[in-house]
C-alpha cells in the first residue's frame, strides 16, 4: 500500500508546484489559530525538520515523504513569514476610550461615504495617553457640520478634536475579529469627530509621499468627475468600478446585488482587469496590423502584450490595489509574460505562484473574504475548463465528437453557455466562503449573471477603460454615459431579481474546522491525478455534516453588558435590548441563520414567551432541566443566585452568586463577549477572549482563560 502512494507521488512530481501556496497558508493559518505567540524558533525548527526530512527521504527514494518534507518546510516559512510581518506591524491599540481629545497628525486618507467622511490619520503621541499605547494611526468619522467642504490633501497636517477607542472585538466568540484587520493595517483606534478639522500644514515631501498623493488626488477627482457627470445609483457604481471606492453605493443597493449574486462585479478582479488589457492587446495588434510592413519589422504580439501590461497596471493602479485586483495583474502577468517567452502561462501554476506572492507580503490576507473568494474562483474556474478542453480535444480525436461549429449563432450561444458555467463554478467555489464570511448564498446567481457578466464585459467596463483613458484630456464625459447606459440595465436586473423569492433560507456561519477540510478536500481533488485524486471528494462530503451538525450558541451575552440574545425554538430569536446594541443583536442573528429581526423580549411577567419570563429587574430563562436568571438590576441578585441555577448577571455578582455558575458584569469585561451552549443539565461557556488568546492585536484587559464546563 505505501508502495503504491509512493509511486503516485512519484508519478504526480509535475503537480507538486501548486501545493507550495497550500503549504505556506498552512503555516500562516497555524499562526493565527494559536492561542499565544509561538517563538520565532519553531518556524525555523520546522523549517529544518522538513529539509531534513526531504534530505532522506532523497536518499531513500521515498517520494511521498519527500513531498511531506518540502510541504513541512514551506509551512515554516509561512510561519516566520506571519510572525515577522506582526512583528513589523507593531500596531499600539488603545485599551479603552479616550476624550475629548485634541489630536494632531497628517492625513493618510480621506473618504467620502454616505454614512460620513472617513479621515485616517497618522499621529506621533496623544494627550493623556500612556505613550506604549498610542497608536500610530487613527481612524475617525466626519458627519454632518463637522464634515470638510474640500478633500484635504495627503500628508496635511490637520487638528481635529474626537473621542476616540480601541477596534472593536469580535461580536462573538469565533466571529470577524475587526481588531486583527486593524492591527495589520496600522490603525489603533476608531472615534468621531466632534469639531470641523483644522488645516494646520502643507504635505510633508518626499518622493514616496508626492506619488502615492499624485495617485490619490486622481482616483479621488476621477471619483467626483463622475459624481458630477452620472448622479444617483449608477454614478455610484461606476466610481466602484472605476476607482474601487464604494462609499457612495447605498447599502439598499450593494444587498440587492449581493442578493442577486452580481456583487463580485465590484470587486475589480479578473474580469476587469483581463478585459482591460485584452482591448488593448487586440486594439493595438489591429492598429498595428494595419500599418504597412509592420508585421515583417516588428513582433507586433509582444508589443501588444507590453502595452497591455502598462494599461493593465495603471487601471489597477487607478483601482486601489485590492486582494482581488492584485491576484488578477499577477496571473495577467503572468500570461503576459508567457506570451513574450513565447510560454503558455494561464494553468494552475500561475494562480499558485500569485497566491504565494500575496501571501509573502501580506501573510494577513489569508483570513480575509477577498483573498479567499478570489483564489477559490479562479482555481476552480482554470481547473474546470482546463479539464472540459481536455475531455473535448480526447473525444475529439477519438471520434467520438465532432468539431464545434462555426458562425455567429454558434459563437453567441458558446458565449451565453461559457458565462452560466463560469457563473455556476465560481458560484460553487466561493459559496463556502461567502456562507462563512457574510451567512449568504446567492440562489438567483447564475440566472441574472447571464444577463450582468455580457453586459459587464462587452459594454460596461470597455466604456469605463476609454472614460479613465480620455480623464487627463477632459473628455470622459461621453463614455461615463455609455457605461452609465449599461449599468442602468445591469441594476433594472437586480431590482427584478429582489422581488424574486430566493431558494435558500440565510444559512448559520460555517465553523472554521469543516470549511478548513472542505478546501483541503476541494484542492485535493483537483490538484491531483488519478483515483485517489476522489478521496479529495470524500473529505468534502464528509465536511457538510460535519457543519451542519456544529453546535450554536443557545444565549450570547454581549461582552459590554448591554444585551442578551436568546435562540428558542418555541419563540424563535429575541434579545433584551434591541436599540441599546442593535450592532451586536442584528450581526448575533445572522452568524446564527436566524433570518428574522431580532424580537424584544417580554415585559409582563404574566405574558412568557416559550420558556421566558421577565420583569422590570430580570427575566428567568427554563429549557429542559435547565433554568437560567438573567439579572438586570442589583435587587434580584441575592434571590436569582439562591435559586440554584445559573445565573447572567449585566451587574457586578461581588461575590454573591456561587461561582462556576455565574457570568457577572466584571466577566464580561475582562473575557468579552459570552456564548452559552446548553447540553442535558449543563451549560458550556465560551468567551471571545478565550477564542482569540494572547495575541498582539488583542487589548491588554483581556487575558487568555482556558475553556469551561459549567
Amino acid at each position: 500500500m505505501l508502495a503504491a502512494v509512493d509511486r503516485w507521488i512519484a508519478a504526480e512530481r509535475d503537480r507538486w508546484v501548486p501545493w507550495a501556496p497550500d503549504a505556506f497558508g498552512i503555516g500562516v493559518a497555524v499562526y493565527f489559530s494559536l492561542a499565544a505567540e509561538p517563538p520565532p524558533a519553531a518556524a525555523w525548527i520546522a523549517v529544518a525538520g522538513g529539509l531534513a526530512v526531504r534530505w532522506m527521504a532523497v536518499r531513500a527514494g521515498m517520494a511521498a515523504l519527500e513531498f511531506l518534507g518540502c510541504g513541512a518546510a514551506i509551512a515554516g516559512v509561512g510561519l516566520a513569514a506571519a510572525l515577522y510581518r506582526a512583528d513589523a506591524a507593531g500596531t499600539p491599540m488603545l485599551n479603552g476610550p479616550f476624550g475629548p481629545l485634541k489630536i494632531n497628525g497628517r492625513v493618510a486618507d480621506y473618504e467620502r461615504t454616505l454614512r460620513g467622511d472617513k479621515l485616517t490619520l497618522d499621529v506621533g503621541h496623544l494627550p493623556d495617553v500612556p505613550a506604549a499605547r498610542t497608536p500610530r494611526r487613527l481612524r475617525v468619522t466626519l458627519k454632518g457640520n463637522t464634515r470638510l467642504e474640500a478633500r484635504p490633501p495627503l500628508g496635511a497636517a490637520v487638528e481635529v478634536l474626537a473621542r476616540v477607542s480601541p477596534p472593536p472585538p469580535p461580536a462573538m466568540p469565533g466571529a470577524y475579529d475587526f481588531q486583527r484587520h486593524a492591527f495589520f493595517q496600522g490603525i489603533g483606534g476608531y472615534g468621531f469627530v466632534l469639531a470641523r478639522p483644522r488645516i494646520r500644514g502643507p504635505p510633508d515631501g518626499g518622493w514616496k509621499a508626492i506619488a502615492t498623493r499624485a495617485v490619490s488626488d486622481f482616483r479621488h477627482r476621477f471619483a467626483d468627475d463622475i459624481v458630477r457627470t452620472i448622479p444617483g445609483v449608477e454614478g455610484a457604481v461606476t466610481v466602484a468600478l472605476l476607482t474601487g471606492i464604494r462609499g457612495w453605493i447605498p447599502e439598499e443597493t450593494l444587498d440587492a446585488m449581493r442578493d442577486a449574486g452580481v456583487a463580485h462585479l465590484l470587486a475589480i478582479s479578473g474580469l476587469h482587469v483581463g478585459l482591460v488589457a485584452g482591448t488593448v492587446f487586440v486594439g493595438l495588434r489591429l492598429a498595428l496590423a494595419l500599418l504597412p510592413g509592420a508585421g515583417r519589422h516588428l513582433a507586433t504580439k509582444k508589443q501588444a502584450a507590453l502595452l497591455a501590461g502598462i494599461a493593465a497596471f495603471g487601471y489597477a493602479l487607478a483601482a486601489g490595489f485590492s486582494v482581488p485586483t492584485e491576484r488578477a495583474f499577477l496571473m495577467l502577468s503572468l500570461l503576459l509574460a508567457g506570451v513574450l517567452l513565447d510560454r503558455r502561462a494561464v494553468s494552475l501554476r500561475s494562480v499558485a505562484w500569485a497566491a504565494l506572492a500575496v501571501l509573502a507580503a501580506a501573510p494577513e490576507s489569508l483570513a480575509t473574504p477577498g483573498f479567499q473568494m478570489s483564489f477559490a474562483a479562479a482555481t476552480a474556474l482554470i481547473a474546470a475548463y482546463g479539464s472540459w478542453a481536455a475531455r473535448r480535444r480526447r473525444r475529439v480525436l477519438e471520434g467520438l465528437e465532432a468539431p464545434r461549429r462555426q458562425g455567429p449563432l454558434w459563437t453567441a450561444l458558446r458565449y451565453v453557455w461559457g458565462v452560466l458555467g463560469t457563473t455556476c463554478v465560481a458560484g460553487a467555489a466561493t459559496a463556502p466562503f461567502a456562507i462563512h464570511h457574510f451567512q449568504h448564498v446567492a440562489g438567483l446567481g447564475t440566472v441574472v449573471n447571464a444577463v450582468a457578466v455580457p453586459l459587464a464585459a462587452l459594454w460596461i467596463i470597455p466604456a469605463g477603460f476609454l472614460a479613465l483613458v480620455l480623464q487627463p484630456f477632459g473628455l470622459s464625459s461621453v463614455p461615463l454615459q455609455v457605461m452609465a447606459a449599461g449599468i442602468r440595465m445591469m441594476l433594472a436586473a437586480v431590482e427584478t431579481a429582489a422581488d424574486w423569492p430566493s431558494p435558500f433560507a440565510p444559512p448559520p456561519t460555517l465553523d472554521v474546522e469543516p470549511l478548513a477540510l472542505l478546501v483541503l478536500g476541494a484542492l485535493w481533488l483537483i490538484l491531483w491525478r488519478g483515483r485517489p485524486r476522489w478521496l479529495g471528494a470524500v473529505a468534502m462530503v464528509a465536511a457538510l455534516p460535519w457543519a451542519a451538525l456544529s453546535p450554536r450558541p443557545d444565549i450570547v451575552v454581549d461582552g459590554r453588558a448591554r444585551a442578551v440574545g436568546i435562540v428558542d425554538t418555541e419563540s424563535g430569536y429575541g434579545a433584551s435590548s434591541v436599540r441599546r446594541a442593535r450592532f451586536e443583536t442584528e450581526t448575533w442573528g445572522r452568524l446564527l441563520g436566524r433570518a428574522e429581526e431580532p424580537r424584544a423580549w417580554p415585559t409582563d411577567p404574566e405574558r412568557p414567551r416559550g420558556g421566558l419570563r421577565c420583569d422590570a429587574i430580570g427575566c428567568s430563562y427554563e429549557t429542559g432541566n435547565l433554568r437560567i436568571a438573567i439579572v438586570f438590576d442589583e435587587a434580584a441578585l441575592e434571590d436569582d443566585c439562591r435559586s440554584g441555577g445559573f445565573v447572567i448577571s449585566l451587574v457586578p455578582a461581588r461575590g454573591l452568586c456561587r461561582r462556576g455558575r455565574t457570568v457577572d458584569r466584571f466577566d464580561l469585561w475582562r473575557m468579552g463577549t459570552h456564548a452559552l451552549y446548553f447540553a442535558a443539565d449543563t451549560v458550556r461557556v465560551e468567551t471571545v477572549a478565550e477564542t482569540r488568546g494572547r495575541r498582539p492585536w488583542v487589548p491588554l484587559r483581556e487575558k487568555n482563560r482556558r475553556r469551561r464546563d459549567r
